[in-house]
């Protein structure tokens, strides 16, 4: 069947539907903060809605209103993702939190601390370098170690 898609959002629930007027004129969604792992709206609304985030859905993100948390509801095929809100005004903060991306970042940290032992070695080895100058030599004098370092 055809579906006025200003008034239908698709969904990959089954049997989830919400009936209701039009938007009027006194309700708002407003952009409060929009951070890469972060976006925070401010809504206000006199009846249950739909918020439709144009961001893709993806299990790693979260939403709650004034703290408490609520479902995200995947649209259009994943590629957006919607938050019912009852009537009211509150805020809506939606979070991007990868468990993929931390587990990488922990990973990473032992081999960032290697990383820096090997730099502190090589620059301790380059310090401690001497010219081994032989003192049994008879040739061996002061003069021999200034030219030396000269040639340094």
């Amino acid at each position: 069947s055809d579906h006025d898609l200003f008034k239908t959002a698709l969904t990959n629930s089954q049997g989830s539907s919400l009936h209701g007027s039009p938007i009027l004129a006194t309700e708002t969604v407003a952009l409060i903060e929009d951070k890469f792992s972060e976006i925070h709206l401010k809504v206000n609304v006199s009846e249950k809605r739909l918020v439709v985030i144009s961001d893709r859905w993806a299990v790693s993100w979260t939403a709650s209103i004034d703290g408490n948390e609520v479902p995200i509801i995947p649209l259009y095929g994943k590629s957006l993702m919607g938050v019912i809100v009852d009537k009211q005004q509150g805020s809506l903060i939606l979070s991007y939190k990868s468990k993929s991306l931390y587990y990488g970042m922990l990973a990473s940290i032992p081999g960032f601390i290697i990383l820096l032992l090997f730099i502190y070695l090589a620059v301790k080895a380059e310090k401690n370098e001497e010219v081994k100058v032989n003192t049994a030599d008879p040739n061996y004098s002061n003069d021999s170690i200034n030219n030396l370092d000269n040639e340094r």
